[in-house]
């Protein structure tokens, strides 16, 4: 049990005992202790509870050099005022710990002062925190340190982050470029096109159609005034909801390309390209496709000898659907060509074969070379082996997406599943919310853990996830309340989300869960029903819910033609019970009235109070001589059996079936017109409208 005096409040002595909170009061005028702090302190800092009230220090004194000054602001913190606070501490074992303290202060009439609050472990938020900022400054250095020009704009064109690199490319600071309007950044023909793709943008979000991206080559102006010939790709950042946030550009310099492009149609045309993209595996075909040169770097890239390269085909190049991209594409340049039209650029992303028979993921770009009369001389390509990249923002991706779920989850259950239905992770507050560990959590099947409507609802899901998958429509995303299984027996009411995870190639890979236990709330809520609709003293129906049902059955019975009877109650002489006996015997009398009634009513009936020693008594398919004869039943029940605080009771009945020509407020005005005959007559007595 919790050490010390909690606040008055049954539920909150439940919570401070069995919850992860530490709720705490800690005197701090006239002299500094703890009145109150409960058990799970210790979970969070290694001292019991009892040791904190023994001793402040015991608690205090593990806080850090670096929190010691928010500390002393909270202990300072004026009446009547509150904080927020994150404190690292020592715990006992030697490790350090995070708690997030929300404390009130507040000054007694005795002119003591107080903090009261609670404590939160935000250890693994902590944690989780600084992975993201790492990941963040790592992607922040890899934008620093390209050689291409990163940058964003927002949808009004205000250019938001410009990375270093514009120094080299434009001769301009990153601030500077970033002031700079569309006009002044690019030459008219490049605006045009700029205008063009927001144009398109606009469009395809006005009509619910995919958002293009943009890969293309415009010219900016440098500081000097020069142009810069640039290849471009633009790629809108949505939202959660699909609308635009921002624009994500790189540009890549190719001003020095464009140079060489022209001067293909000297002789020294191919040596020089080969001379700039010496990393790259640089390759040369004639127009019917056969390889006519290869750079040494596919033996680097590929782990095959030059010679080798020359003769093989595409199907020991490429995978199949990679063979095909290439066909396709030839076949579209030779097309062009003989159409006169201008032929099409190839930029694709391969899977290649190495000599081991591993897999590679490359990057290939072509370039057709055409004599001045427009023939095909020979194609040029490009190969980068992006394998480790595509591997790596696939990794990243992946385990952002874990890390901020198990962020933004922590307290709840979270797990992971891969394709083959295998659970791979269950966080450890599990064994919290199911009495299992981790461990047996992944070897446990649904009908272990859930009831057999929950288990059939989650299974309809996953069955609907395989099916979208199969068929390459929109996996469904689950969000849905089911019961659980625990280890002792008991069942829990949780809330279960449930999100597919793709990877860079939308692929679904995995499928993330977060289970919430929401049993309390789920109780919270029976118990604020109930409180709405009973009387607080009785435990029969308030008046309130009373009109709303009669009002309903009024409205059935004008539909289907049925009796309808109200019976109103009064105790006679009740005042007269109050004050001879005083007020608490008047309310057991209440009471004991509310259980008879309750008791003697047939099945199709239902009792209301109305107010002090008031009832109305609601009897379904009962006509006025039905209605008599229940209420003279019930009038016996009160009369003929002595009250042990009171003695004899008697009450009056007065009785009104329901017209054609009744509201609810002109049927009551005639059941209590009938009640006051009963009361005219003598009390004691039952009376019909």
């Amino acid at each position: 049990m919790s050490q010390g005096a909690p606040p008055d409040g049954e539920w909150f002595r439940r919570l401070a005992d069995h919850g992860a909170l530490v709720f705490f009061i800690l005197r701090v005028q006239p002299d500094l202790a703890f009145e109150f702090i409960n058990d799970a302190l210790e979970s969070q800092i290694g001292v019991t509870a009892g040791e904190a009230l023994a001793d402040p220090a015991a608690v205090l004194g593990r806080i850090d050099a670096a929190s010691a000054g928010r500390l002393a602001e909270a202990l300072a913190l004026p009446p009547g005022s509150e904080t927020t606070v994150e404190l690292v501490w020592r715990h006992r074992d030697g490790h350090e710990r995070a708690s997030r303290i929300r404390a009130w202060s507040r000054q007694r009439d005795d002119g003591s002062v107080v903090l009261e609050g609670t404590a939160r472990d935000i250890t693994q938020l902590r944690e989780a925190e600084i992975e993201l900022q790492l990941s963040e400054k790592r992607h922040r250095l890899m934008a620093e340190n390209a050689w291409e020009v990163i940058w964003t704009m927002a949808m009004d064109t205000t250019i938001t982050y410009v990375s270093p690199a514009v120094e080299q490319a434009r001769g301009m600071t990153p601030e500077e470029a970033m002031g700079q309007s569309l006009a002044e950044a690019l030459t008219p023909e490049s605006v045009q096109i700029a205008l063009g793709y927001f144009q398109q943008l606009f469009e395809a979000q006005e009509n619910g159609a995919e958002l293009p991206h943009f890969h293309g080559e415009v010219d900016f102006y440098r500081k000097d005034g020069s142009v810069m010939s640039a290849d471009l790709q633009v790629i809108p950042h949505v939202d959660d909801d699909g609308h635009i946030i921002e624009l994500l550009g790189v540009s890549r310099d190719i001003s020095e390309r464009k140079r060489v492009e022209a001067e293909l149609r000297k002789s020294e045309e191919r040596a020089r390209l080969m001379a700039e993209n010496a990393w790259e595996i640089i390759w040369t075909a004639g127009p019917d496709g056969t390889a006519t040169y290869i750079n040494a770097a596919v033996e680097r890239v590929r782990g095959i000898t030059v010679e080798q390269a020359m003769d093989q085909p595409l199907e020991q190049i490429y995978a199949p659907s990679s063979a095909d991209s290439i066909r396709t594409y030839f076949g579209d340049l030779h097309a062009a060509i003989r159409n006169g039209e201008k032929p099409p650029v190839y930029r694709e992303e391969h899977e290649q074969y190495r000599a081991d028979g591993s897999i590679m993921v490359s990057e290939t770009q072509v370039i057709p070379h055409l004599d001045p009369d427009g023939r095909l001389v020979e194609i040029i390509g490009v190969t980068r082996d992006i394998s480790e990249r595509k591997k790596a923002e696939s990794d990243l991706r992946r385990s952002e997406e874990r890390y901020r779920l198990l962020a933004e989850n922590a307290w709840d259950v979270v797990w992971t599943m891969d394709m083959d239905a295998r659970i791979t992770y269950v966080s450890p507050s599990i064994h919290r919310v199911l009495g299992i560990t981790p461990e047996e959590a992944m070897f446990a099947t649904l009908r272990q853990t859930l009831t057999p409507q929950s288990e059939a609802s989650v299974l309809d899901y996953f069955r609907r996830l395989w099916a979208a998958i199969e068929n390459g429509t929109e996996p469904p995303v689950l969000r849905d309340e089911h019961e659980y299984r625990r280890s002792d027996g008991s069942t829990l009411i949780g809330e279960l989300q449930i999100v597919p995870n793709r990877d860079a190639d939308g692929r679904v890979v995995e499928v993330l869960g977060v289970t919430r236990d929401i049993s309390q709330r789920k109780a919270f809520e029976a118990e604020l029903l109930r409180l709405a609709v009973t009387d607080a003293l009785t435990g029969v129906w308030n008046r309130r819910h009373g009109e709303q049902l009669f009002q309903a059955e009024l409205t059935d019975a004008r539909e289907t033609g049925r009796p309808l009877t109200l019976l109103m109650l009064d105790i006679d002489h009740f005042k007269s019970i109050n004050d001879r006996y005083g007020h608490q015997a008047g309310d057991r009398v209440l009471i004991e009235v509310s259980r008879r009634l309750q008791g003697g009513l047939p099945s199709t009936g239902v009792v209301a109070r109305w107010g002090g020693e008031e009832f109305v008594i609601l009897l379904r398919d009962a006509d006025i001589e039905d209605a008599v004869v229940t209420a003279e039943k019930l009038r016996g029940l009160i009369a003929d059996n002595v009250f042990v605080d009171a003695g004899l009771v008697t009450a009056s009945i007065g009785a009104a079936e329901l017209t054609a020509g009744d509201d609810l407020d002109s049927w009551l005005a005639h059941a209590d017109e009938a009640l006051y005959k009963a009361k005219r007559s003598g009390r004691n007595a039952v009376r019909a409208y």
